[in-house]
Protein backbone atom coordinates (compact mmCIF):
# COMPACT_ATOMS: atom_id res chain seq x y z
CA UNK A 1 0.00 0.00 0.00
CA UNK A 2 1.43 3.34 -0.90
CA UNK A 3 1.18 6.68 -2.64
CA UNK A 4 3.36 6.87 -5.75
CA UNK A 5 3.87 9.63 -8.31
CA UNK A 6 0.59 9.26 -10.21
CA UNK A 7 -1.57 9.00 -7.08
CA UNK A 8 0.19 12.08 -5.70
CA UNK A 9 -0.61 13.95 -8.90
CA UNK A 10 -4.28 12.90 -8.70
CA UNK A 11 -4.59 14.06 -5.08
CA UNK A 12 -2.79 17.39 -5.59
CA UNK A 13 -4.94 18.14 -8.66
CA UNK A 14 -8.09 17.31 -6.69
CA UNK A 15 -7.10 19.62 -3.83
CA UNK A 16 -6.30 22.36 -6.36
CA UNK A 17 -9.82 21.88 -7.80
CA UNK A 18 -11.44 22.32 -4.38
CA UNK A 19 -11.55 18.85 -2.79
CA UNK A 20 -11.13 19.13 0.99
CA UNK A 21 -8.91 16.70 2.89
CA UNK A 22 -9.69 17.93 6.45
CA UNK A 23 -10.80 14.52 7.73
CA UNK A 24 -9.01 11.84 5.72
CA UNK A 25 -9.22 8.08 6.18
CA UNK A 26 -6.85 5.68 4.42
CA UNK A 27 -7.09 1.91 4.04
CA UNK A 28 -3.78 0.85 5.52
CA UNK A 29 -1.04 3.24 6.49
CA UNK A 30 0.29 4.54 3.21
CA UNK A 31 3.95 4.33 2.31
CA UNK A 32 5.22 7.29 0.28
CA UNK A 33 7.25 6.67 -2.88
CA UNK A 34 7.84 10.22 -4.16
CA UNK A 35 11.08 12.01 -3.33
CA UNK A 36 10.97 15.70 -2.26
CA UNK A 37 12.25 17.14 -5.59
CA UNK A 38 9.64 15.21 -7.59
CA UNK A 39 6.88 16.20 -5.14
CA UNK A 40 8.02 19.82 -5.31
CA UNK A 41 7.78 19.68 -9.11
CA UNK A 42 4.22 18.32 -8.89
CA UNK A 43 3.04 21.08 -6.55
CA UNK A 44 4.71 23.73 -8.73
CA UNK A 45 3.24 22.25 -11.91
CA UNK A 46 -0.32 22.02 -10.56
CA UNK A 47 -0.57 24.83 -8.00
CA UNK A 48 2.19 27.11 -9.22
CA UNK A 49 3.71 27.17 -5.73
CA UNK A 50 4.68 24.99 -2.80
CA UNK A 51 2.28 24.58 0.12
CA UNK A 52 3.23 26.31 3.34
CA UNK A 53 5.57 24.21 5.47
CA UNK A 54 6.72 22.00 2.58
CA UNK A 55 10.41 21.86 3.59
CA UNK A 56 9.62 21.17 7.24
CA UNK A 57 7.16 18.42 6.27
CA UNK A 58 9.75 16.74 4.06
CA UNK A 59 12.29 16.91 6.89
CA UNK A 60 9.82 15.10 9.19
CA UNK A 61 8.84 12.46 6.60
CA UNK A 62 9.57 8.90 7.74
CA UNK A 63 8.69 6.86 4.66
CA UNK A 64 4.95 7.10 5.24
CA UNK A 65 2.55 9.52 3.53
CA UNK A 66 1.28 11.23 6.71
CA UNK A 67 3.17 14.49 6.06
CA UNK A 68 1.97 14.55 2.46
CA UNK A 69 -1.66 14.35 3.58
CA UNK A 70 -1.06 17.21 6.00
CA UNK A 71 0.28 19.29 3.10
CA UNK A 72 -3.00 18.53 1.31
CA UNK A 73 -4.89 19.96 4.29
CA UNK A 74 -5.59 16.92 6.46
CA UNK A 75 -5.99 17.91 10.10
CA UNK A 76 -7.39 14.52 11.15
CA UNK A 77 -5.74 11.50 9.52
CA UNK A 78 -7.12 8.05 10.37
CA UNK A 79 -5.74 4.72 9.18
CA UNK A 80 -7.82 1.51 9.08
CA UNK A 81 -6.08 -1.84 8.74
CA UNK A 82 -6.66 -5.49 9.59
CA UNK A 83 -3.56 -5.40 11.80
CA UNK A 84 -1.81 -2.83 13.96
CA UNK A 85 1.65 -3.79 12.67
CA UNK A 86 2.12 -0.45 10.84
CA UNK A 87 0.49 1.64 13.52
CA UNK A 88 -3.09 1.78 12.22
CA UNK A 89 -5.38 3.91 14.40
CA UNK A 90 -8.31 1.56 13.80
CA UNK A 91 -7.92 -2.21 13.54
CA UNK A 92 -10.73 -3.58 11.41
CA UNK A 93 -11.00 -6.34 8.80
CA UNK A 94 -12.53 -4.73 5.70
CA UNK A 95 -14.14 -8.07 4.82
CA UNK A 96 -16.75 -7.14 7.43
CA UNK A 97 -18.97 -4.03 7.66
CA UNK A 98 -17.66 -1.05 9.62
CA UNK A 99 -19.67 0.18 12.60
CA UNK A 100 -22.35 2.80 11.88
CA UNK A 101 -20.33 5.27 13.99
CA UNK A 102 -17.91 5.49 11.03
CA UNK A 103 -20.60 6.36 8.49
CA UNK A 104 -20.39 9.80 6.85
CA UNK A 105 -17.44 10.87 8.98
CA UNK A 106 -14.72 11.66 6.41
CA UNK A 107 -14.11 14.21 3.68
CA UNK A 108 -11.78 11.79 1.89
CA UNK A 109 -11.49 8.00 1.91
CA UNK A 110 -8.42 6.69 0.10
CA UNK A 111 -7.56 3.20 -1.09
CA UNK A 112 -3.95 3.23 -2.22
CA UNK A 113 -3.70 -0.50 -2.87
CA UNK A 114 -5.83 -2.44 -0.39
CA UNK A 115 -9.09 -3.44 -2.04
CA UNK A 116 -7.47 -5.91 -4.44
CA UNK A 117 -6.22 -7.84 -1.38
CA UNK A 118 -9.61 -8.04 0.37
CA UNK A 119 -11.62 -11.13 -0.55
CA UNK A 120 -15.06 -9.69 0.16
CA UNK A 121 -14.89 -6.78 -2.27
CA UNK A 122 -18.60 -5.78 -2.18
CA UNK A 123 -18.39 -5.31 1.59
CA UNK A 124 -15.06 -3.48 1.52
CA UNK A 125 -16.06 -1.02 -1.23
CA UNK A 126 -19.37 -0.40 0.50
CA UNK A 127 -17.45 0.43 3.68
CA UNK A 128 -15.51 3.08 1.75
CA UNK A 129 -18.72 4.52 0.34
CA UNK A 130 -20.49 4.56 3.70
CA UNK A 131 -17.62 6.29 5.52
CA UNK A 132 -17.37 9.31 3.22
CA UNK A 133 -19.56 12.37 3.82
CA UNK A 134 -22.05 13.67 1.27
CA UNK A 135 -19.92 16.01 -0.84
CA UNK A 136 -16.78 14.04 0.07
CA UNK A 137 -14.56 12.01 -2.22
CA UNK A 138 -13.39 8.41 -2.53
CA UNK A 139 -10.00 7.98 -4.20
CA UNK A 140 -8.82 4.60 -5.47
CA UNK A 141 -5.48 3.62 -7.00
CA UNK A 142 -5.76 -0.01 -8.04
CA UNK A 143 -4.36 -2.59 -10.48
CA UNK A 144 -6.22 -2.93 -13.76
CA UNK A 145 -3.78 -4.82 -16.00
CA UNK A 146 -0.50 -6.69 -15.63
CA UNK A 147 -0.80 -7.36 -11.88
CA UNK A 148 -1.85 -11.03 -11.93
CA UNK A 149 -0.68 -12.59 -8.67
CA UNK A 150 -0.32 -9.23 -6.91
CA UNK A 151 -3.60 -9.65 -5.02
CA UNK A 152 -6.90 -11.47 -5.28
CA UNK A 153 -8.19 -9.22 -8.07
CA UNK A 154 -7.51 -6.88 -10.95
CA UNK A 155 -10.38 -4.43 -11.50
CA UNK A 156 -12.02 -3.12 -14.66
CA UNK A 157 -13.12 0.49 -15.21
CA UNK A 158 -16.69 -0.76 -15.76
CA UNK A 159 -16.82 -2.05 -12.19
CA UNK A 160 -16.18 1.37 -10.68
CA UNK A 161 -18.49 3.17 -13.11
CA UNK A 162 -21.32 0.86 -12.01
CA UNK A 163 -20.39 1.01 -8.29
CA UNK A 164 -20.01 4.81 -8.14
CA UNK A 165 -23.32 5.45 -9.89
CA UNK A 166 -26.27 7.71 -9.17
CA UNK A 167 -28.17 4.63 -7.95
CA UNK A 168 -25.78 4.61 -5.00
CA UNK A 169 -25.56 8.39 -4.58
CA UNK A 170 -22.17 8.81 -6.29
CA UNK A 171 -20.68 10.27 -9.44
CA UNK A 172 -17.33 9.47 -11.05
CA UNK A 173 -15.37 12.71 -11.37
CA UNK A 174 -12.23 11.18 -12.86
CA UNK A 175 -11.20 7.77 -14.19
CA UNK A 176 -7.65 7.48 -15.47
CA UNK A 177 -5.57 4.55 -16.76
CA UNK A 178 -1.83 5.02 -16.64
CA UNK A 179 1.27 2.93 -17.25
CA UNK A 180 3.25 2.43 -14.08
CA UNK A 181 6.26 4.68 -14.46
CA UNK A 182 6.62 8.36 -13.43
CA UNK A 183 5.38 11.02 -15.86
CA UNK A 184 3.76 8.51 -18.21
CA UNK A 185 0.77 9.66 -20.24
CA UNK A 186 -2.63 9.75 -18.54
CA UNK A 187 -5.64 8.31 -20.40
CA UNK A 188 -9.15 9.27 -19.38
CA UNK A 189 -11.30 6.13 -19.49
CA UNK A 190 -14.75 6.31 -21.07
CA UNK A 191 -17.80 4.82 -19.40
CA UNK A 192 -18.81 1.68 -21.33
CA UNK A 193 -22.46 2.65 -20.85
CA UNK A 194 -21.80 5.98 -22.59
CA UNK A 195 -19.91 4.56 -25.57
CA UNK A 196 -22.18 1.53 -25.89
CA UNK A 197 -19.34 -0.98 -25.93
CA UNK A 198 -17.02 -2.83 -23.60
CA UNK A 199 -13.85 -0.95 -22.70
CA UNK A 200 -11.19 -3.65 -23.00
CA UNK A 201 -7.45 -3.48 -22.56
CA UNK A 202 -4.76 -6.03 -23.33
CA UNK A 203 -1.44 -6.36 -21.46
CA UNK A 204 1.20 -3.81 -22.41
CA UNK A 205 4.92 -3.55 -21.81
CA UNK A 206 4.16 -1.85 -18.48
CA UNK A 207 1.70 -2.63 -15.71
CA UNK A 208 -1.35 -0.37 -15.78
CA UNK A 209 -2.83 1.42 -12.81
CA UNK A 210 -6.41 2.67 -12.59
CA UNK A 211 -7.00 5.96 -10.74
CA UNK A 212 -10.56 6.70 -9.64
CA UNK A 213 -12.00 9.87 -8.10
CA UNK A 214 -15.68 9.61 -7.13
CA UNK A 215 -17.83 12.07 -5.20
CA UNK A 216 -20.72 11.23 -2.93
CA UNK A 217 -23.47 13.50 -4.21
CA UNK A 218 -26.34 12.41 -1.98
CA UNK A 219 -27.20 9.89 0.70
CA UNK A 220 -28.86 6.86 -0.90
CA UNK A 221 -29.04 3.18 0.10
CA UNK A 222 -25.89 1.59 -1.26
CA UNK A 223 -26.32 -1.51 -3.43
CA UNK A 224 -30.08 -1.69 -2.90
CA UNK A 225 -29.93 -2.22 -6.65
CA UNK A 226 -27.21 -4.71 -7.59
CA UNK A 227 -24.75 -3.30 -10.16
CA UNK A 228 -24.94 -4.99 -13.55
CA UNK A 229 -22.59 -4.79 -16.53
CA UNK A 230 -23.88 -2.11 -18.89
CA UNK A 231 -23.92 -4.05 -22.16
CA UNK A 232 -26.07 -6.76 -20.62
CA UNK A 233 -28.44 -4.16 -19.18
CA UNK A 234 -28.75 -2.63 -22.65
CA UNK A 235 -29.55 -6.02 -24.17
CA UNK A 236 -32.10 -6.88 -21.50
CA UNK A 237 -33.78 -3.47 -21.87
CA UNK A 238 -34.12 -3.88 -25.64
CA UNK A 239 -35.62 -7.32 -25.20
CA UNK A 240 -38.10 -6.11 -22.59
CA UNK A 241 -39.19 -3.24 -24.85
CA UNK A 242 -39.62 -5.51 -27.84
CA UNK A 243 -36.74 -3.89 -29.74
CA UNK A 244 -34.46 -6.85 -29.42
CA UNK A 245 -34.57 -10.58 -30.12
CA UNK A 246 -37.13 -12.38 -27.95
CA UNK A 247 -35.98 -15.92 -28.70
CA UNK A 248 -33.21 -17.76 -30.40
CA UNK A 249 -33.46 -17.00 -34.13
CA UNK A 250 -34.13 -19.92 -36.41
CA UNK A 251 -31.14 -20.85 -38.53
CA UNK A 252 -31.38 -19.54 -42.04
CA UNK A 253 -31.46 -22.16 -44.79
CA UNK A 254 -28.08 -22.30 -46.46
CA UNK A 255 -27.95 -22.03 -50.24
CA UNK A 256 -26.74 -25.13 -52.01
CA UNK A 257 -23.03 -24.97 -52.70
CA UNK A 258 -21.82 -25.18 -56.23
CA UNK A 259 -19.62 -28.09 -57.12
CA UNK A 260 -16.64 -25.72 -57.32
CA UNK A 261 -17.25 -24.13 -53.90
CA UNK A 262 -17.95 -27.50 -52.35
CA UNK A 263 -14.71 -28.87 -53.71
CA UNK A 264 -12.75 -25.90 -52.34
CA UNK A 265 -14.30 -26.30 -48.91
CA UNK A 266 -13.51 -30.01 -48.94
CA UNK A 267 -9.89 -29.33 -49.92
CA UNK A 268 -9.58 -26.70 -47.16
CA UNK A 269 -10.93 -29.11 -44.58
CA UNK A 270 -8.56 -31.83 -45.81
CA UNK A 271 -5.56 -29.47 -45.55
CA UNK A 272 -6.50 -28.42 -42.00
CA UNK A 273 -6.92 -32.07 -41.05
CA UNK A 274 -3.46 -32.93 -42.40
CA UNK A 275 -1.89 -29.97 -40.57
CA UNK A 276 -3.45 -31.08 -37.30
CA UNK A 277 -1.99 -34.57 -37.68
CA UNK A 278 1.44 -33.70 -39.08
CA UNK A 279 2.19 -30.36 -37.40
CA UNK A 280 -0.41 -29.70 -34.69
CA UNK A 281 1.37 -26.56 -33.48
CA UNK A 282 1.04 -24.76 -36.81
CA UNK A 283 -2.71 -24.22 -36.53
CA UNK A 284 -2.32 -22.83 -33.01
CA UNK A 285 0.50 -20.57 -34.25
CA UNK A 286 -1.74 -19.17 -37.00
CA UNK A 287 -4.54 -18.58 -34.48
CA UNK A 288 -2.18 -16.88 -32.04
CA UNK A 289 -0.96 -14.52 -34.77
CA UNK A 290 -4.56 -13.61 -35.57
CA UNK A 291 -5.23 -13.07 -31.85
CA UNK A 292 -2.16 -10.83 -31.61
CA UNK A 293 -3.48 -8.66 -34.46
CA UNK A 294 -6.73 -8.19 -32.54
CA UNK A 295 -4.92 -7.45 -29.29
CA UNK A 296 -2.81 -4.71 -30.86
CA UNK A 297 -6.09 -2.87 -31.46
CA UNK A 298 -6.93 -3.00 -27.73
CA UNK A 299 -4.00 -1.09 -26.25
CA UNK A 300 -4.08 2.24 -24.43
CA UNK A 301 -2.39 4.08 -27.28
CA UNK A 302 -4.65 2.90 -30.10
CA UNK A 303 -8.15 3.29 -28.66
CA UNK A 304 -8.69 7.07 -28.55
CA UNK A 305 -12.45 6.55 -28.54
CA UNK A 306 -12.27 5.03 -25.01
CA UNK A 307 -8.79 6.01 -23.73
CA UNK A 308 -8.38 9.74 -24.32
CA UNK A 309 -4.95 11.29 -23.59
CA UNK A 310 -5.20 14.02 -20.94
CA UNK A 311 -2.76 16.16 -18.93
CA UNK A 312 -4.56 15.86 -15.59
Amino acid sequence: MGVEWHTSKLLIAARSAGVRFDRTLTLGRQNFFVDPPALSDLFQQIDGRLPEGFDAAMARADGFADEFFKLLGATDLVTVDASAYEGAAVVHDMNTPVAPSFHEQYDVVLDGGTLEHVFNFPVSIRNCMEMVKVGGTVFIATPTNGFVGHGFYQFSPELFYRVFSSDNGFAVRKMVAVEMFPRSQWYEVADPAAVGARVELVPSEHRILLLVQAQRTEKRPIFSKVPQQSDYVSTWTKQASGNGPQREPKPRPQPAQSVTNGARAARGGMIRSVIRRVAPGVEMWIRSRNDARVQRRLGLHVQPQVFRPVDR
